[in-house]
C-alpha cells in the first residue's frame, strides 16, 4: 500500500491541471479550508463554466490494481456531486444525497462512497470516494491521469444537461486525494 500520486492533497503543485494561476473553467482553488477531520488542509473547487472539464492529477505511470480516493463534500450554494475518472474505474457521486449516481469502467472492481461525518440527511456532510481498477496508468498520457470534476445532481443544469452535467458555478471541498 503506498500513495503513487505527487503533491497529493497539494492543488497548487507541479502537475495539476486546472488549479493553480487562471486556470481554465475554474477559479483557482482554494487552500486552508476545514477538512473532514478538524484539519484546515481541505480546499474549495470552484466551476465556472459548463464547459466539460476536469482537474487533472500529476502524470505518474502504474501497472495494476489501484486504489484512488478522496474526501469530499457539497458546498451548499448548488446541489453538486463528484465524478472521479481513470479509463479502468468511474463513479457519479451524489455530494447531497450521498448515493453513487453512476459506476463503470472497463477493469472497474468497485467504486464505493462511505459517510465519515454528519448523519443521513445531513446536507454539510464528508464522504469518502473511492474508485478501484486494474490496468496499465502510462505516465504522461492525458487520458491516463486520474481526474476529477464537480457534476450537478439536480437532473439538469443551466444549459439544460442531463443529471451528472457540467455545473456552471458548482463549489465542493476536497481533502486528501
Amino acid at each position: 500500500r503506498e500513495n503513487l500520486i505527487k503533491y497529493s492533497n497539494t492543488l497548487d503543485g507541479t502537475g495539476w491541471v486546472n488549479t493553480t494561476g487562471t486556470p481554465a473553467n475554474y477559479n483557482a482553488a482554494v487552500s486552508g479550508q476545514s477538512g473532514y477531520d478538524g484539519s484546515t488542509n481541505a480546499w474549495l473547487i470552484e466551476k465556472t463554466t459548463t464547459v466539460n472539464s476536469y482537474i487533472g492529477g500529476p502524470f505518474f505511470g502504474y501497472d495494476g490494481v489501484f486504489t484512488w480516493s478522496v474526501y469530499a463534500k457539497n458546498e451548499g450554494t448548488k446541489n453538486n456531486g463528484l465524478h472521479m475518472y481513470t479509463p479502468y474505474a468511474t463513479g457519479y457521486f451524489d455530494l447531497v444525497n450521498g448515493t453513487i449516481d453512476l459506476e463503470g469502467g472497463s477493469n472497474k472492481i468497485e467504486v464505493k462512497m462511505e459517510p465519515v461525518t454528519g448523519s443521513a440527511g445531513d446536507t454539510d456532510r464528508w464522504y469518502r470516494c473511492s474508485v478501484t481498477g486494474v490496468g496499465e496508468i502510462v505516465d504522461n498520457d492525458n487520458e491516463d491521469r486520474p481526474r476529477f470534476k464537480i457534476v450537478n445532481i439536480d437532473g439538469s443544469d443551466e444549459s439544460g444537461g442531463a443529471d451528472g452535467a457540467y455545473s456552471s458555478t458548482g463549489k465542493i471541498f476536497v481533502q486528501n486525494f
